[in-house]
């Protein structure tokens, strides 16, 4: 499992979390590299 970045401050309650995915697949003789990127925001707000 990957780490994830430190959760954010009371002053800085907004974190982007990214990732790249690659993979090679193989598919009738022939071979495609196939790329995912993946980019998330969270912001953590207080609950009232």
């Amino acid at each position: 499992m990957e780490h994830l970045p430190p959760l954010p401050t009371i002053i800085d309650n907004k974190m982007e979390i990214s990732r790249k995915i690659e993979f090679e697949l193989e598919y009738e003789g022939k071979t495609m590299m196939l790329m995912f990127l993946i980019s998330m925001e969270v912001i953590f707000d207080e609950a009232s």
